[in-house]
């Protein structure tokens, strides 16, 4: 997984991750395929403190606010996806590889 951008979120207080979806009391893992039982569901909120510092310069996933990681390590675990890539910045230098066998 690639999450680009992530100092976009440095001024949060606090970050809503949607992690299921509940329908006629049911919770649901995935986004419905049915448009008519999507406009009945209810999203699932986790709520994540934000880290509220600039992670603009960090180059290193291990240097990266502990509130970050937890929030990046959930993504991960809800989605079922390794985590490849984090962006801290627009520019190309602001890519943190996680991935060793990313170019492989």
């Amino acid at each position: 997984m690639a999450i680009t951008r992530l100092d976009i979120l440095d001024i949060m207080p606090e970050i809503k991750m949607c992690v299921g979806y509940k329908y006629k009391g049911e919770l649901l893992n995935e986004i419905p395929a049915s448009l008519k039982v999507l406009a009945e569901v209810e999203p699932v909120y986790e709520t994540f403190e934000g880290w509220q510092t600039d992670i603009s310069g960090i180059r290193k996933y291990e240097d990266l606010p502990e509130k970050a990681r937890i929030y990046l390590e959930r993504m991960s675990e809800v989605t079922g996806i390794k985590l490849g890539i984090v962006s801290v910045g627009p520019n190309r230098d602001q890519t943190i590889i996680i991935a060793d066998d990313l170019f492989k």
